[in-house]
């Protein structure tokens, strides 16, 4: 389906953008408040590795590890949404990767980029797409935050004869845009990808990818096109009240996830709590998973995740939808959240997992053809 036809059979709704001069004054209110905090976590953590200790995180970690989650909790417990969104951003701005080429396209409304290998195929050519949606608490982020990762990703399918590229979709952020635009046009974008390929005559391997936030919107976005093409829409989805308490009361302390940022970002999100049990905001509650990626999932989790028995209920009712054998579910002990997904080299070596699943699906794919 076209990215404009799920347009059309979605509402948008109303959007509140701030100023630009607003947003600037924010933006260098916010700098000079991450980097005094994030300075004094990162010195905490320093100095209590040459001590021997390990305050703010857990003592397996990794200094890199270490590092980017004391610098990221500590700015979520002492600041607010809008100092959430550059702390967020500046990871594009910080990372380096020389051998990754960009390239910004409009899918299907939505802003997006293509991300492949400078030395390697052009996109029409890849065997592989991973098509990824960006986490964020729903209020922030950006389409480049993880590229680093996954030139990592890229590089690593390429030495073992896999060419692969990714299209990052760039989502509306909530609150000035709340849901469903950011379902909306992640929807549309896939949709778009789907077309262009089917335009082209590809018959490459398409790979839904997502971490955090951008795993509900993906679920979610998948979810609504299932539908509309079986001829219902979003709006036939029952919403009834959901209790706020949901999970709060699990806090792992090594998590870099707060409470109130992920209670925050949904409220941002959803703007009222009737619509937080609606099968669209919280896959938990869809009348069923099936029928969405097409083929088997994989599901990752860190041990010291704050949301780890949400996901472990999630895998529970994919598993009911789609069968055990098709889902995967890999739990990296003491880990935090997203830690696959981090721009953290000591994470590579254990992302293995994620490779061996992308290369499975790659060939399982060209089987089928």
């Amino acid at each position: 389906m076209a990215g404009s036809a799920v347009a059309s059979k979605l509402k948008r709704p109303r959007s509140v953008t701030p100023s630009t001069l607003l947003g600037w004054l924010q933006l260098a209110g916010s700098a000079v408040f991450l980097s005094y905090h994030s300075v004094a976590a990162w010195l905490t953590v320093l100095c209590g590795r040459l001590c021997g200790k390990h305050p703010l995180s857990h003592p397996e970690w990794p200094l890199d590890l270490a590092l980017i989650s004391a610098g990221f909790r500590v700015c979520m417990e002492k600041g607010c949404m809008v100092d959430f969104r550059p702390l967020l951003s500046g990871l594009s701005l910080l990372q380096f990767y020389p051998g990754l080429r960009l390239q910004r396209v409009n899918a299907g409304g939505c802003k997006a980029y293509w991300m492949r290998l400078r030395a390697g195929r052009e996109v029409q050519h890849a065997q592989v797409v991973l098509f990824y949606v960006h986490g964020g608490a729903f209020v922030g982020g950006d389409a480049c935050m993880t590229a680093w990762t996954f030139q990592h990703w890229m590089q690593r399918l390429a030495g073992s004869g896999l060419h692969a590229a990714v299209l990052s979709v760039e989502y509306p952020l909530a609150p000035e845009h709340q849901f469903p635009a950011a379902v909306v046009d992640t929807a549309a974008a896939y949709a778009w990808l789907r077309q262009q390929l089917q335009q082209q005559g590809s018959s490459v391997c398409v790979i839904p990818v997502a971490d955090s936030a951008g795993a509900n919107i993906l679920v979610a976005a998948l979810t609504a096109l299932r539908d509309i093409s079986s001829g219902s829409s979003m709006e036939d989805e029952q919403a009834c009240f959901y209790d706020e308490e949901w999970r709060a009361q699990h806090e792992p302390r090594f998590d870099y996830l707060p409470v109130s940022v992920v209670g925050g970002g949904m409220h941002h999100y959803v703007g009222s709590t009737v619509l937080l049990a609606c099968g669209y905001v919280s896959p938990l509650h869809a009348a069923s998973l099936a029928g969405l990626a097409g083929g088997p999932w994989l599901v990752l989790a860190g041990g010291a995740e704050l949301m780890a028995r949400d996901i472990d209920s999630f895998v529970e009712r994919l598993r009911c939808s789609v069968g055990a054998a098709a889902v995967q579910h890999h739990v990296e002990p003491h880990l935090p959240h997203s830690w696959a997904i981090l721009p953290t080299p000591s994470m590579w070596p254990r992302q293995e997992a994620v490779l061996q699943f992308i290369t499975e699906q790659a060939a399982a794919h060209a089987k089928v053809l």
